[in-house]
């Protein structure tokens, strides 16, 4: 039971970072978009910059998610004592 819950609370928690994520590489473009800080012939098309800003702060949403289930389980516990 505990590890079906466990799985549960890991995509859900997984699905939250990435989305926070790409939230946050959006807005972090946005601001580098808006102050030039890219010479304005760098990209070929404007949404490319934005493509990998959401994608690479998802990436990291994903890969930190374990991380901080794990903390969650060790907060969890000293509650328990």
């Amino acid at each position: 039971m505990a590890e079906g819950i466990f799985k549960l609370m890991l995509y859900l928690a997984r699905a939250i970072f990435v989305f926070l994520g790409g939230v946050a590489g959006y807005q972090v473009v946005r601001i580098a978009v808006l102050q030039d800080w890219w010479p304005k012939g760098t990209f070929h098309f404007s949404f490319i910059p934005f493509i990998f800003g959401v994608v690479l702060f998802a990436l990291i949403g994903y890969l930190v998610t374990p991380f901080f289930v794990r903390l969650l389980g060790f907060i969890g516990l000293s509650f328990e004592k």
